[in-house]
């Protein structure tokens, strides 16, 4: 078992570091794809049909990240119908593609042989195939692989849960790929600003599990620090804390009440205060104004007078 800094960047480049002797391949799948069971077959026949290949992505037969997801027992019945109509994968190339789909994808050990994972882009890793892809390009072909074929569910559960971040990381990752030297300027223009009209686009009509005003804030968030020049992947960790720290205060709040000597301390300056006024315990005495005081005294002037009126007929 392997155990270090939590993060999918980091724990991917631990399994690297310890299989990197013992393999030809690595292979790597997000948790919500359901591959079919000729998936890794066809990954081993390509990369030994094709030796000048150094990345593989598959077919995705159904993509639930465009849409409101996919469950698992759908995903299942999908790749489970695909198999059932073939008796092994095929070992062709479909086409090249710039970039590999981060949900799924393959290298040959021996042309990325000492390439990591970015560790710089935290949480969702927005754009980390396109940076590991870019680089590993420059060592082989990118294609897409007709045997390496499966469903990606697009679960909507850990993205939406704070917007804000993944609204940050659709401008702050582009641009900072760019700086990296790995990302044309050109394409990382078309994806912020992609993503920006997608996001005020459906701002008021926003699909269900997707935080659109959550989005959009994030973004205007990351071009307020694009234009302040404190721009950084890493900093969507301090514009929205996790959810346990946010908890964990409130959970701390109230499960840490004030003593009861400094409780009964404030109860008896209370009742002290209210029983010097007039008033009774419990009850703040009524603040008097100076307009108050003055209609008090016209009060009182006017009820002698017609006392004395009263006196003299």
């Amino acid at each position: 078992m392997a155990t270090g800094s939590k993060g999918l960047r980091a724990q991917r480049n631990r399994g690297i570091a310890r299989a990197a002797a013992h393999c030809g391949f690595q292979v790597f799948f997000d948790d919500d794809f359901v591959p079919s069971r000729f998936a890794l077959e066809g990954v081993t026949r390509c990369f030994h049909a094709n030796p000048d290949v150094a990345g593989i992505t598959g077919v995705v037969l159904a993509d639930g990240i465009t849409g409101p997801g996919i469950s698992g027992a759908e995903a299942e019945r999908i790749v489970a119908a695909y198999g059932a109509e073939r008796a092994g994968p095929d070992a062709g190339v479909l086409r090249e593609r710039p970039s590999l789909y981060g949900c799924n994808m393959a290298f040959r050990q021996g042309m990325v042989e000492g390439m990591v994972f970015e560790e710089r882009l935290p949480l969702y890793g927005w754009q980390e195939d396109v940076d590991v892809s870019m680089r590993a390009r420059a060592r082989g072909r990118m294609v897409v692989a007709a045997g390496f074929v499966g469903v990606h569910c697009g679960v909507k559960a850990g993205r939406e849960k704070r917007g804000q971040r993944l609204g940050y990381s659709q401008i702050a990752n582009p641009i900072y790929l760019v700086r990296k030297g790995v990302m044309p300027r050109r394409e990382a223009a078309r994806l912020c600003l992609r993503n920006l009209l997608a996001n005020h686009g459906k701002l008021l009509t926003p699909e269900p599990r997707v935080d659109r005003r959550g989005r959009t804030l994030g973004n205007w968030k990351a071009l307020r620090d694009w234009t302040a020049g404190r721009l950084h992947p890493e900093r969507i960790m301090e514009i929205c804390p996790p959810f346990s720290r946010i908890a964990g205060s409130r959970r701390r709040d109230q499960d840490e009440p004030k003593p009861v000597a400094e409780r009964l301390d404030a109860i008896a300056e209370r009742c002290a205060r209210s029983v010097v006024a007039g008033g009774f315990p419990g009850r703040e005495p009524s603040s008097v104004t100076p307009f108050s005081q003055a209609r008090r005294s016209r009060s009182r002037e006017t009820d002698a007078l017609h006392g004395s009126t009263r006196t003299a007929l």
